[in-house]
């Protein structure tokens, strides 16, 4: 089954990485009213020209490392809320020296170089950005955001930013209420791969799911974050639940899937609350995690491992 929105509201309380072996084991708008742009809200903070990223190799990673990490709540750094629900960043992307990483609570995109703040682009209230793709080569920053303006839905929309003053150079709306939005990934070039329920990805997805569902077990929770659709490549974030001395326990890994077989996996980094496949990625052939916690965000790269049939390490988190 898909793993969607199945731990939201789950607080961690410790956590330990343990080995483990898996077995067969229709959108009506908001009364709200849109509020009036102001020149605060559309400031584009644009403290230097950025010049365009060069195109890297991936890297060989030995082990997870951490890449680079911030403490939340600071000037220039992602807030984080937990009081109703918890507010905190949905989604990132890494090119080459820089980072972009979505900051939810304060309706802005950070950008950073090696590691430290560079400038920031401003987002409508209603912007809830799920996806990046940056095309270093045009300085266009694409995103991929739930609009909040709906009380049903979700719906989504496209934005596609000019990096160096933060304008919207193009926009559309992608879903409603009869063209459902399933799941949305960009390719390596940063085209949009789109798929609507019943559509063509329900195929995939079965065929995938099914061949997790062999390896491991057809109660664990499946989710892809990324599909290379020209190779036939998709990465799946995979979940278990179990209870252990009256405490609930989650186990978590990652699969890639090539041509409908299962041929590597990954252990997730440390983190605290329930793993989303926005802070996940596959980036020039690397894949990457958003660790978020109540005081600081973290972006790993993560060791993959060639899948010996269902012998997969597993990160334990021990929940509430």
């Amino acid at each position: 089954m898909k793993r969607k929105n199945i731990m939201k509201a789950i607080l961690t309380t410790c956590f330990v990485v343990s080995i483990a072996m898996a077995t067969a084991c229709g959108a009506e708008s908001k009364d709200t009213a849109k509020p009036e742009k102001t020149e605060k809200d559309v400031q584009k903070t644009a403290e230097a020209t950025i010049e365009p990223e060069k195109t890297v190799e991936p890297m060989k990673v030995e082990k997870n490392t951490l890449l680079y990490s911030w403490k939340t709540g600071k000037k220039n750094t992602p807030g984080y809320e937990d009081k109703d629900e918890k507010i905190q960043p949905d989604c990132f992307y890494l090119s080459g020296e820089r980072v972009f990483l979505d900051d939810t609570v304060n309706q802005r995109i950070l950008i950073y170089k090696n590691g430290k703040y560079e400038k920031s682009i401003s987002l409508e209230w209603n912007y809830d950005v799920k996806r990046m793709y940056y095309s270093a080569t045009d300085h266009i920053l694409k995103t991929v955001y739930e609009d909040l303006s709906y009380s049903e839905g979700p719906v989504y929309g496209t934005a596609d930013y000019n990096v160096d003053d933060g304008t919207i150079v193009s926009e559309k709306q992608i879903s409603d209420a009869k063209n459902i939005l399933e799941d949305f990934y960009f390719r390596k070039n940063g085209e949009l791969d789109t798929f609507y329920l019943n559509g063509e990805e329900d195929k995939v997805d079965m065929r995938n799911y099914g061949e997790l569902k062999k390896l491991f077990s057809k109660d664990d929770f499946y989710e892809s974050f990324s599909y290379d659709k020209e190779a036939d490549k998709m990465d799946i974030l995979c979940s278990k639940f179990h209870s252990k001395n009256n405490q609930m326990i989650e186990e978590e890994w990652i699969t890639r899937i090539e041509k409908g077989k299962a041929t590597t996996y990954a252990v997730p980094a440390p983190h605290k609350n329930a793993l989303e496949v926005g802070a996940l990625a596959r980036i020039n052939e690397n894949l990457y995690q958003l660790a978020v916690e109540k005081d600081k965000v973290s972006i790993y790269v993560l060791q993959e491992k060639k899948l010996n049939g269902n012998k997969v390490e597993m990160y334990t988190r021990y929940v509430n």
